[in-house]
Protein backbone atom coordinates (compact mmCIF):
# COMPACT_ATOMS: atom_id res chain seq x y z
CA UNK A 1 0.00 0.00 0.00
CA UNK A 2 0.97 3.58 -1.07
CA UNK A 3 0.60 6.56 0.96
CA UNK A 4 -0.44 9.81 -1.15
CA UNK A 5 3.24 10.57 -2.01
CA UNK A 6 3.74 7.56 -3.68
CA UNK A 7 6.13 5.89 -0.48
CA UNK A 8 5.68 1.90 0.25
CA UNK A 9 3.51 1.99 3.43
CA UNK A 10 3.20 -0.80 5.65
CA UNK A 11 -0.63 -1.85 5.61
CA UNK A 12 -0.37 -1.62 9.56
CA UNK A 13 0.75 2.00 9.73
CA UNK A 14 -1.95 2.60 6.71
CA UNK A 15 -4.69 1.33 9.75
CA UNK A 16 -2.97 3.46 11.98
CA UNK A 17 -3.88 6.60 10.06
CA UNK A 18 -7.25 6.19 9.13
CA UNK A 19 -7.97 4.69 12.81
CA UNK A 20 -6.06 7.83 14.20
CA UNK A 21 -8.05 9.61 11.59
CA UNK A 22 -11.73 8.69 12.47
CA UNK A 23 -10.68 8.96 15.77
CA UNK A 24 -10.00 12.63 15.77
CA UNK A 25 -13.49 12.90 13.71
CA UNK A 26 -15.21 10.82 16.41
CA UNK A 27 -13.68 13.64 19.29
CA UNK A 28 -15.84 16.47 17.43
CA UNK A 29 -19.11 17.11 19.16
CA UNK A 30 -21.16 20.34 18.97
CA UNK A 31 -22.21 21.95 22.33
CA UNK A 32 -25.97 22.20 23.12
CA UNK A 33 -28.03 24.40 20.94
CA UNK A 34 -27.88 28.48 22.19
CA UNK A 35 -30.15 30.97 20.10
CA UNK A 36 -27.65 33.61 20.77
CA UNK A 37 -24.79 31.44 19.82
CA UNK A 38 -25.39 29.45 16.92
CA UNK A 39 -21.84 28.62 15.34
CA UNK A 40 -19.96 25.69 17.36
CA UNK A 41 -15.80 25.24 16.66
CA UNK A 42 -14.39 21.64 18.02
CA UNK A 43 -10.88 20.22 17.66
CA UNK A 44 -10.15 16.22 18.03
CA UNK A 45 -7.01 14.51 18.35
CA UNK A 46 -7.17 10.65 17.47
CA UNK A 47 -4.38 7.88 17.99
CA UNK A 48 -4.41 4.60 16.55
CA UNK A 49 -1.74 2.13 16.19
CA UNK A 50 0.88 4.45 16.94
CA UNK A 51 -0.58 7.19 14.83
CA UNK A 52 -2.11 10.63 15.37
CA UNK A 53 -4.55 12.64 14.11
CA UNK A 54 -6.05 16.29 14.52
CA UNK A 55 -9.39 17.14 13.68
CA UNK A 56 -11.11 20.71 13.13
CA UNK A 57 -14.95 20.79 12.71
CA UNK A 58 -17.77 23.18 13.23
CA UNK A 59 -21.37 22.91 13.64
CA UNK A 60 -23.86 25.56 12.68
CA UNK A 61 -27.46 25.63 14.15
CA UNK A 62 -29.81 27.95 12.87
CA UNK A 63 -32.38 26.63 15.24
CA UNK A 64 -33.07 24.32 18.19
CA UNK A 65 -34.26 21.63 15.41
CA UNK A 66 -31.76 21.91 12.51
CA UNK A 67 -27.78 21.03 12.39
CA UNK A 68 -25.03 21.51 9.81
CA UNK A 69 -21.83 20.13 10.78
CA UNK A 70 -18.28 20.07 8.22
CA UNK A 71 -15.31 18.45 9.92
CA UNK A 72 -11.28 17.38 8.53
CA UNK A 73 -8.57 15.67 9.80
CA UNK A 74 -4.97 16.28 9.03
CA UNK A 75 -1.42 15.90 9.98
CA UNK A 76 -0.57 12.30 8.84
CA UNK A 77 -0.68 12.33 5.12
CA UNK A 78 -4.21 10.67 4.98
CA UNK A 79 -6.66 14.17 5.16
CA UNK A 80 -10.09 13.15 5.65
CA UNK A 81 -13.23 15.46 5.42
CA UNK A 82 -16.60 15.42 6.09
CA UNK A 83 -19.98 17.49 6.33
CA UNK A 84 -23.46 16.64 7.21
CA UNK A 85 -26.93 17.78 8.37
CA UNK A 86 -29.43 16.76 11.01
CA UNK A 87 -32.69 17.86 11.73
CA UNK A 88 -35.44 16.53 13.70
CA UNK A 89 -38.99 15.00 12.62
CA UNK A 90 -41.18 15.03 15.02
CA UNK A 91 -43.99 17.96 15.52
CA UNK A 92 -43.43 21.13 17.33
CA UNK A 93 -46.67 21.70 19.86
CA UNK A 94 -45.51 24.65 22.01
CA UNK A 95 -49.31 25.40 22.41
CA UNK A 96 -49.31 29.26 23.93
CA UNK A 97 -45.77 28.65 25.33
CA UNK A 98 -42.58 30.47 24.59
CA UNK A 99 -39.97 27.80 24.53
CA UNK A 100 -36.61 28.25 26.02
CA UNK A 101 -34.31 27.36 23.04
CA UNK A 102 -30.99 27.72 25.48
CA UNK A 103 -28.93 27.85 28.40
CA UNK A 104 -28.06 31.69 27.87
CA UNK A 105 -31.94 32.15 27.87
CA UNK A 106 -32.75 30.48 30.74
CA UNK A 107 -30.29 32.40 33.05
CA UNK A 108 -32.02 35.41 31.20
CA UNK A 109 -35.45 34.08 32.12
CA UNK A 110 -34.31 32.85 36.15
CA UNK A 111 -32.44 36.29 36.57
CA UNK A 112 -35.43 37.95 35.41
CA UNK A 113 -37.79 36.28 37.76
CA UNK A 114 -35.36 36.46 40.56
CA UNK A 115 -35.38 40.80 39.91
CA UNK A 116 -39.56 40.48 40.29
CA UNK A 117 -39.19 38.67 42.91
CA UNK A 118 -36.61 40.41 44.72
CA UNK A 119 -39.08 43.23 43.85
CA UNK A 120 -42.24 41.57 44.82
CA UNK A 121 -40.59 41.12 48.23
CA UNK A 122 -39.63 44.75 48.65
CA UNK A 123 -43.29 45.39 48.05
CA UNK A 124 -44.54 42.96 49.94
CA UNK A 125 -42.39 44.30 52.89
CA UNK A 126 -43.98 48.25 52.41
CA UNK A 127 -47.54 46.60 52.08
CA UNK A 128 -46.67 44.42 55.39
CA UNK A 129 -44.98 47.84 57.07
CA UNK A 130 -48.47 49.67 55.89
CA UNK A 131 -50.63 47.38 56.98
CA UNK A 132 -48.78 47.96 60.78
CA UNK A 133 -48.90 51.65 60.79
CA UNK A 134 -53.01 50.79 59.73
CA UNK A 135 -53.04 48.29 62.85
CA UNK A 136 -51.91 50.98 65.01
CA UNK A 137 -53.66 53.73 63.81
CA UNK A 138 -56.97 51.54 63.79
CA UNK A 139 -55.87 50.74 67.62
CA UNK A 140 -55.67 54.26 68.32
CA UNK A 141 -59.63 54.76 66.81
CA UNK A 142 -60.71 52.02 68.78
CA UNK A 143 -59.33 53.24 71.30
CA UNK A 144 -60.65 57.11 71.06
CA UNK A 145 -64.12 55.32 70.06
CA UNK A 146 -63.89 53.50 73.75
CA UNK A 147 -63.29 56.89 75.24
CA UNK A 148 -65.65 58.72 72.90
CA UNK A 149 -68.34 55.89 74.20
CA UNK A 150 -67.69 56.77 78.01
CA UNK A 151 -68.07 60.50 77.48
CA UNK A 152 -71.01 59.88 75.44
CA UNK A 153 -72.75 57.90 78.40
CA UNK A 154 -71.76 60.96 81.05
CA UNK A 155 -73.33 63.13 78.58
CA UNK A 156 -76.35 60.98 78.49
CA UNK A 157 -76.58 60.17 82.01
CA UNK A 158 -76.00 64.24 82.92
CA UNK A 159 -78.53 64.83 80.21
CA UNK A 160 -81.19 62.53 82.05
CA UNK A 161 -80.05 64.19 84.96
CA UNK A 162 -80.89 67.66 83.29
CA UNK A 163 -84.24 66.67 81.94
CA UNK A 164 -84.86 65.71 85.44
CA UNK A 165 -84.05 68.61 87.68
CA UNK A 166 -85.94 70.72 84.23
CA UNK A 167 -88.77 68.36 85.22
CA UNK A 168 -88.18 69.29 88.88
CA UNK A 169 -88.16 72.47 88.02
CA UNK A 170 -91.24 73.01 85.75
CA UNK A 171 -93.34 71.49 88.86
CA UNK A 172 -91.87 73.77 91.14
CA UNK A 173 -92.67 76.63 88.64
CA UNK A 174 -95.96 75.41 87.52
CA UNK A 175 -96.49 75.32 91.87
CA UNK A 176 -95.25 79.14 91.98
CA UNK A 177 -97.80 79.89 89.08
CA UNK A 178 -100.57 78.37 91.30
CA UNK A 179 -99.22 80.52 94.29
CA UNK A 180 -99.41 83.29 92.75
CA UNK A 181 -103.25 83.22 91.48
CA UNK A 182 -104.43 82.38 94.71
Amino acid sequence: MEDPAGTEVPTGSFFGWTGSSYAALAALHPVDFDADDKLDMAAGWGHYKGQNSMALGAFYRPDERTLFSMGGTFGNGENMINAGFTFKLDRISHEGMHPITSKVQLVKEVQQLKRDNSELKKSNESVLRDNADLKKSNEAVLKDNAELKKSNAAILKDNADLRSEMNELKKAMEAIKQMMRK
